[in-house]
């Protein structure tokens, strides 16, 4: 699933509500497959090309029911820029949640507010405010994680992480040792 997806061009993505801002899991992704090796990805906003500006955005109350396991990511993600150059700049990623037991880590983290693996600069990350991530499973005892913003990108080129508002992230099991929060990686 993805609320809205850019592929390639010039594009502006903005002032949009992906999601609604008072009723819990308003887009809900049930399990799809029982495969432990088929990712099962729902993302707010999608950007896999072009030179793009995200922000104002709202994304909020999406949820993944999927309880399977494994190490295939299956991830519920508030931003994901894959590919090509973008700012990414005043949005609101709220209210992510997921019951998934997949091991992925990074760009695969169970619940993600803004993933960027994309190797095209410059990248700008600014002024973002991400709140209530969380892994709902009570039973996993898997490494499952919560990332507010993953960059594994341009190691070259001008990129800015600045001014972001990362906060009330939590894990269902509070008593599993596998489990992470990361507020950047």
């Amino acid at each position: 699933f993805a609320g809205i997806s850019v592929t390639a061009g010039t594009n502006t993505v903005s002032n949009n509500t992906v999601g609604s801002n008072t009723l819990a899991n308003s887009i809900n992704m049930p399990l799809v497959t029982t495969s432990s090796v088929s990712a099962q990805a729902m993302r707010g906003i999608f950007v896999s090309g072009g030179t793009n500006t995200v922000s104002g955005n709202t994304i909020s109350n999406l949820n993944m029911s999927t309880v399977i396991g494994g190490t295939q990511g299956n991830t519920v993600t508030g931003i994901s820029l894959t590919a090509g150059s973008s700012s990414i700049t005043g949005n609101t990623i709220k209210n992510l949640t997921s019951a998934t037991q997949t091991t992925g880590g990074g760009a695969n983290s169970a619940v993600l507010g803004i993933n960027c693996s994309s190797a095209t600069a410059p990248v700008t990350i600014s002024g973002n405010t991400i709140h209530t991530l969380k892994l709902t499973n009570a039973t996993s005892v898997t490494a499952s994680g919560i990332q507010a913003i993953n960059f594994t990108a341009p190691t070259s080129g001008t990129n800015v992480i600045e001014k972001n508002f990362i906060h009330s992230f939590s894990i269902a099991n509070n008593s599993s040792t596998a489990a992470y929060i990361s507020g950047m990686d």
